[in-house]
């Protein structure tokens, strides 16, 4: 219970950052929200060609050392923009010595039944709710599950079906204004 209360607090966080760092700009209105977001954080964003088989292996990395977000250009655009705005999300929440320090002690402390740590697959749920929030607002998409399918909401935010479906299912089901 108490895990489940500290992940909701830490995914609302998350949503609250990637709203701050957005601002005024919409998704929809503005094609270049991932290079605004990364110039916001100081960060630097790298593209990578890969070639045989590590190109299906590697989506995109956050370095926090040089603070720079290597994507591979071999993924198709929507995917990779999604996959940048993760590691965008590691930047801005997760960022410097006691970020680090912080997970390390949870390493020790806490792991899933899976062998993962708690922290880690936590900063992983907090970086995607960030990504989620910074390309498709919750507050936009939320009123269009009702009349439009996944894919055709997805469509008009430019961003994978996963998005979308991810930002429906963490809204309450009362959230949709009868009005």
């Amino acid at each position: 219970m108490i895990a489940t209360i500290k992940t909701a607090i830490a995914l609302s966080r998350a949503r609250a950052a990637a709203r701050a760092l957005r601002g005024a700009r919409h998704p929809m209105d503005d094609t270049n929200i991932i290079a605004h977001a990364a110039a916001s954080l100081g960060v630097a964003l790298a593209p990578k060609t890969f070639e045989g088989d590590e190109v299906g292996r590697f989506g995109a990395s956050y370095d926090a050392g040089s603070r720079t977000v290597t994507y591979n250009l071999a993924i198709p655009v929507r995917r990779r923009i999604v996959l940048i705005a993760r590691q965008l999300g590691h930047a801005a929440l997760h960022a410097g010595p006691a970020a680090a320090g912080k997970l390390r002690m949870a390493q020790r402390c806490e792991m899933n039944g899976d062998g993962t740590p708690y922290a880690y697959t936590d900063h992983e749920k907090e970086a995607q709710a960030f990504a989620d929030e910074l390309l498709a607002p919750r507050a936009e998409v939320i009123g269009l599950r009702e009349v439009l399918p996944a894919s055709q909401v997805s469509d008009a935010f430019a961003v994978t079906a996963d998005v979308i479906v991810r930002q429906w299912r963490s809204a309450p089901a009362y959230a949709v204004s009868s009005i």
